[in-house]
């Protein structure tokens, strides 16, 4: 339902007011004559095709905040254990929706998953997509210089 106008408005400015935040928009047929019909909506432009690089490059970065986060704590320290991580970015570019399988150490889990949710990121290339997944073993953590000791 449209608004209540309260002045003096031209019968175009006083169309476009009763109509804005509704789902039509006036068609003129002829200079006095018009037909109410759906707006017409434009589909968002597609986006490009990420290219490989930047695929790579920001599953990079998303690692190894994943990898930071998990050595700062002692009891998460990665190269004893297998795991693999499902995660999607909220408003703020942060982690959400982090879902953990720990091979052999479902225990670790809940743990996991709260020292990850909220995690900073940044905001991923266009054409992303997301939920992303990540696999960390004990090589691959090994081989990405793991944790410190």
């Amino acid at each position: 339902m449209a608004a209540a106008l309260s002045g003096r408005y031209t019968p175009h400015e006083a169309l476009t007011s009763m109509l804005a935040g509704t789902e039509l928009q006036a068609r003129y047929t002829a200079p006095k004559a018009l037909l109410l019909q759906p707006r017409t909506r434009t589909p968002p432009a597609p986006v490009p095709p990420i290219s490989q690089a930047a695929r790579q490059q920001y599953y990079g970065l998303l690692q190894t905040r994943v990898l930071t986060a998990l050595c700062s704590r002692p009891a998460l320290r990665t190269g004893q254990y297998r795991v693999a991580l499902r995660v999607d970015l909220d408003q703020q570019h942060s982690l959400s929706n982090v879902l953990v399988h720990a091979t052999g150490r479902p225990e670790m889990e809940a743990a996991l998953r709260e020292s990850l949710a909220g995690l900073p990121i940044g905001a991923p290339p266009p054409g992303f997509g997301l939920p992303a997944t990540l696999l960390i073993t004990p090589e691959a953590a090994r081989r990405y210089g793991g944790c410190a000791p």
